[in-house]
């Protein structure tokens, strides 16, 4: 994993761990080809209430011009080893992921952040916010969203 970021280098060593124990959150492509397009679209169909909601403010180059995706299968291959992480929202222009958390992600914090902590050893900014945010302060998180947007490359804080 190649970086310029800072903080990546600080975290080289957990970079390292993610790399190698990624079986626990990037799913293995390897026993069937149709899985990551499958999953992908099983997720499409499943959206939450958030989810929906945001989607509707993103689609159609409605926020700011960019074309986000929805339930978008990024591919990654480590160690020969094919797999695929599923991103609730992905603008591929400005490299950007957004994260819509329900509850579940309340027992899975370490995991998110080794899956950001990835993404960003891919050149991926990740924003998270919940779900309650997205349903209750919209307006603020697209704030948020902007900022970031606007911010010079390099992780998120």
């Amino acid at each position: 994993v190649a970086s310029n970021s800072p903080s990546l280098e600080r975290e080289g060593e957990l970079v390292k761990r993610v790399l190698v124990d990624i079986p626990h959150f990037a799913e293995k492509t390897a026993q069937d080809p149709n899985l990551p397009k499958q999953t992908a679209r099983k997720l499409r169909r499943s959206q939450n209430n958030a989810e929906k909601v945001l989607w509707s403010r993103l689609r159609n180059h409605q926020f700011k011009n960019l074309k986000f995706l929805r339930q978008h299968l990024l591919r990654i291959v480590i160690n020969g080893d094919r797999r695929f992480l599923v991103a609730d929202f992905y603008c591929h222009e400005r490299l950007l992921v957004i994260e819509v958390d329900g509850s579940i992600h309340a027992d899975q914090v370490g995991k998110d952040a080794e899956r950001d902590l990835l993404l960003g050893a891919m050149g991926i900014k990740t924003i998270r916010a919940s779900s309650q945010e997205i349903e209750s302060k919209l307006e603020e998180f697209l704030v948020r969203l902007e900022a970031v947007l606007n911010s010079p490359p390099g992780p998120l804080s």
